[in-house]
């Protein structure tokens, strides 16, 4: 196995003994109160931008890998490896930008002001 699959693998083993532990300590009711419920949102909304942003930096790692190493077979290319390569990254850093404004904050009132 590849060092990254192993790591990969006890990471989710990880989480899932986690995720299984915390049925033990499980309360009677749903969530107690509102606060419970909330703590919970933000620490779900907390892992997923935290996966996203492992997602997003692994493609970029990636790129940037399979670039160099192109370059070091055929030092002769490398204007035309290394010049795309910096624009598709920065596509994509422009691109997950705008998606992040347009779900963030781009909320439009449908209701008349008062």
């Amino acid at each position: 196995m590849h060092r990254s699959l192993k790591h990969l693998l006890s990471l989710l083993f990880g989480l899932g003994v986690l995720l299984v532990t915390s049925v033990a300590f499980a309360q009677d009711g749903a969530a107690s109160n509102e606060f419970d419920m909330k703590k919970w949102i933000g620490l779900a909304c907390g892992l997923g931008i935290a996966i996203a942003a492992f997602g997003g930096a692994l493609g970029q790692g990636r790129t940037a890998a399979s670039a160099l190493d192109g370059i070091a077979r055929n030092p002769g290319a490398s204007g035309k490896i290394f010049t795309p390569m910096i624009l598709g990254l920065a596509r994509r850093q422009a691109r997950r930008r705008s998606r992040s404004k347009t779900r963030g904050g781009g909320a439009t009132r449908t209701s008349p002001r008062r």
